[in-house]
C-alpha cells in the first residue's frame, strides 16, 4: 500500500509531505480513495486553498469519506480531515474557517453613538454638505464610524490612509464625549507595511493638524504601527501568541492595514485575540494578490469578483442622513441585504491616478480582465498622451545585453550618492525610488537571474566590488528577528561606516538609523529584484516589471495589477504579449468555504 501510494503521489505531482501525510492516516484507513484525497487535501495548502472541494473528485473516493474513521464533519471536529459541504478539510484548517467566520458575525453589530453625535464628529473633519458627486471617503468614515467592523477597500491613490485618520479623529471625538479616551493601535502584516503605515498615517495626521490645529482629537491619534506578531506577542519555536481570547489585547479599536496580505491562519488568531468590545477597521485593495500563505481572507469578506456592492434600505438611509448626500440609486437595496454588504466600503475615485494616467488605465485593464484586454493594452501603450508608462515586448524570456544596461539605468542615481559618500539616508532613500519586480524567483527573468546580471552590469562597469559583501550591496530581510529590531521585507543598503568598515544600515519603524554587522543579519538576499509578492506593501517613484512567458501557469491578472500599482509615477514593462495576455486571462481563486459562511 504505501509503495502504491507513494508511486500515485508522485504521478500527481504532489509533495512528499502530503504523501507522509496520507501514509500516516493508512494506520487507521486503508481504502485508496481516502488515502489519495487526502494527500491532495494537504496539497491544497501549498497552493493556497483552505479545503479540497469534491465537485470534480472520483466518485467513488468521495463515497469513501462518509464512513471513514480518519473524516469528521462539522458536528464531529476531532478527526484528522473534515467533511463539510462538499469540502475536504484539514481539521485545523476548518476549525480556523469556523472560527473566523463566527468572530466576524459577532461583530456585525453596531457602536452605541446616537446619530447625531455621529454627524456632528464627522462634520469637524469631512466637508457634509451636499455634493455633486458622492464623497467615498465620507461615506467610509460614516460606515466605520457606526459599527464594530469595517472593511475599507480600494486601489493605490484612492485615500485609505486619509480615510481611516479622519475615521479615527471621528471616533476619538465620540468616546471623548463620553469621557473615554480609546486605546487605538495600528498594525500590518509585515515589517515594511508597518512602517508604511506609520508613515502614511504621520502624514495625514500633519495635513489635518495644519487644516485643524485646535482639533485634540487629531492630535491624539497615534502612528506607531506594529506587526502582526508584534502586536499579538510572537512566541518564539511556537505557532501560539501570547494574546488569544484568555488573554485578550489591551485596546478599544484596531486598524490593519494591507489586509489582503493576512492569511486565514493568522487572520483567525488576531481575532480570537480582540476583546469582545472591540472595534476592527480593515483596510486592503482586494484586487491584489491574496496572502502568500493559504487563504484569500480579504476577497472573500468583500465577496470580490460577485454582484456589485448594495447597500440595505437602512445603512442607506443612515449614510444620507449623516453624510448630507446622496447614494448612487443602483447602491440602494430595497430591502435588507445578505453577508457582509452593510460593513464594507470600498474607495472609488484616485487621486492619484486620474484618467490621463497611464498606470491608472493599465492597472484598470489588468483588473477588468475583458476578452479584449490585450488589444486595449496595445491601444493604450501606443498612445503617445501617457507619458508615464512604457512597454518593451519581449521575443523570448531573455534580456539582450543593451536591455540589461538599460533596465540598470535608474540605480546609476544611488550609487553616485555613494560615490558622493552622501549621507546613508540619501542613499537609502535614493535607491528606493526604482525597483525591478518579477513574477518569479528562477530563470534569467526571475528575481535571481536579474540580480545576477544586473551585478555583473555594474562590476564590468567598476560600480560594484567583487564578494558577497561590497559596499552599495542592496539587501532584503526574508525572516523576522525581533532581538535586531529587523522584519521579514525591511529593505537596507551594505554602506561603509565612519570607521571604513562595511555595515549593513537600515531605518526602523521608528525612522531610527541603524548600522548592523553583515555577519548579524538573519535571512537575506540582494534586492535589485524582487518578486511582486514581496513588493507588496511598498510604491517605487518607478517600477520596472518584468514578465517571462514560461511558467505561465503561475501568471494572472491579481499578480500583474499588484506590480503595475507598486508604480506612483513611472511604469516600464519588459514582457511578452503572450505572458500579457494570459495573465490578464487568468484570474485566481482560492478555495475555502468563508465567502459562503459570511454571504450566504
Amino acid at each position: 500500500m504505501a509503495m502504491e501510494l507513494r508511486n500515485w503521489c508522485e504521478k500527481q505531482g504532489l509533495r512528499p509531505l502530503d504523501y507522509q501525510f496520507a501514509n500516516w492516516l493508512s494506520q487507521h484507513e486503508n481504502r485508496a480513495g481516502v488515502l489519495a484525497l487526502a494527500a491532495q487535501c494537504s496539497y491544497q495548502l501549498s497552493l493556497g486553498h483552505i479545503c479540497l472541494p469534491l465537485h470534480n473528485k472520483n466518485p467513488q473516493w468521495c463515497a469513501q469519506l462518509n464512513d471513514s474513521p480518519v473524516v469528521g464533519n462539522a458536528d464531529e471536529q476531532d478527526k484528522p480531515l473534515i467533511l463539510d459541504n462538499g469540502r475536504l478539510y484539514l481539521q485545523r484548517y476548518f476549525a480556523y474557517e469556523i472560527a473566523l467566520a463566527a468572530a466576524l458575525k459577532q461583530r456585525q453589530q453596531q457602536n452605541p453613538w446616537p446619530e447625531a453625535d455621529i454627524q456632528h464628529a464627522l462634520g469637524q473633519l469631512f466637508n457634509t454638505l451636499k455634493q455633486s458627486e458622492c464623497d467615498w471617503q465620507l461615506m467610509a468614515a460614516a460606515t466605520a464610524a457606526r459599527q464594530k467592523l469595517a472593511v475599507i477597500s480600494g486601489g493605490p491613490g484612492t485615500g485609505k490612509t486619509t480615510t481611516v485618520t479622519k475615521l479615527l479623529a471621528v471616533l476619538n471625538i465620540l468616546h471623548g464625549a463620553s469621557g473615554h479616551q480609546p486605546v487605538i493601535k495600528l498594525a500590518a502584516p509585515t515589517g515594511k507595511a508597518a512602517a508604511r503605515l506609520t508613515e502614511s498615517i504621520s502624514a495625514a495626521q500633519q495635513q489635518l493638524l495644519t487644516a485643524n490645529p485646535q482639533l485634540k482629537a487629531v492630535a491624539d491619534i497615534p502612528t506607531q504601527a506594529y506587526t502582526l506578531h508584534r502586536l499579538l506577542g510572537y512566541v518564539p519555536g511556537s505557532e501560539q501568541f501570547r494574546h488569544h481570547q484568555h488573554n485578550p489585547l489591551h485596546l478599544d479599536i484596531l486598524v490593519v492595514d494591507e489586509a489582503s496580505m493576512v492569511d486565514l491562519p493568522m487572520m483567525a488568531k488576531l481575532l480570537d485575540a480582540l476583546p469582545q468590545d472591540a472595534q476592527l477597521i480593515l483596510l486592503g485593495d482586494q484586487h491584489q494578490l491574496s496572502s502568500v500563505e493559504a487563504g484569500g481572507v480579504l476577497g472573500d469578506i468583500c465577496n470580490a469578483g460577485a454582484r456589485p456592492q448594495v447597500y440595505s434600505a437602512q445603512h442607506s438611509q443612515y449614510l444620507q442622513h449623516v453624510s448630507g448626500q446622496h447614494l448612487p440609486v443602483d447602491m440602494q437595496a430595497p430591502a435588507s441585504v445578505v453577508g457582509m454588504a452593510d460593513y464594507l466600503c470600498h474607495l472609488r475615485k484616485s487621486y492619484r491616478f486620474h484618467e490621463k494616467s497611464g498606470i491608472g488605465n493599465a492597472a484598470r485593464i489588468a483588473r477588468e480582465g475583458r476578452a479584449n484586454a490585450l488589444q486595449l493594452w496595445r491601444e493604450l501603450f501606443a498612445n503617445e498622451s501617457f507619458s508615464d508608462i512604457h512597454w518593451f515586448e519581449l521575443a523570448q524570456d531573455k534580456l539582450e545585453r543593451a536591455q540589461v544596461r538599460a533596465i540598470c539605468e535608474p540605480y546609476r542615481h544611488y550609487l553616485q550618492a555613494i560615490k558622493e559618500q552622501r549621507p546613508a539616508r540619501e542613499i537609502l532613500a535614493a535607491f528606493n525610488t526604482y525597483r525591478i519586480l518579477s513574477p518569479v524567483r528562477e530563470g534569467a527573468l526571475g528575481v535571481e537571474g536579474l540580480n545576477q546580471q544586473i551585478e555583473a552590469q555594474f562590476r564590468q562597469e567598476g560600480l560594484l566590488a567583487s564578494g558577497d559583501w561590497y559596499a552599495g550591496r542592496p539587501v532584503m530581510i526574508m525572516q523576522n528577528d525581533y532581538r535586531l529590531g529587523l522584519f521579514n521585507g525591511d529593505t537596507g543598503i551594505i554602506l561603509r561606516d565612519s570607521d571604513g568598515q562595511l555595515r549593513a544600515f537600515f531605518i526602523d519603524n521608528q525612522n531610527n538609523e541603524r548600522w548592523i554587522l553583515p555577519a548579524r543579519l538573519p535571512a537575506r538576499e540582494t534586492v535589485f529584484a524582487m518578486t511582486i509578492h514581496k513588493s507588496q506593501g511598498s510604491e517605487f517613484e518607478h517600477t520596472l516589471l518584468v514578465m517571462p512567458v514560461s511558467n505561465n501557469a503561475l501568471l494572472n491578472r491579481e499578480l500583474l495589477y499588484t506590480g503595475i500599482t507598486r508604480a506612483k509615477k513611472q511604469l516600464t514593462l519588459y514582457a511578452h504579449s503572450d505572458a500579457l495576455a494570459t495573465a490578464m486571462g487568468q484570474g485566481t481563486e482560492r478555495y475555502s468555504g468563508l465567502r459562503e459562511r459570511l454571504w450566504e
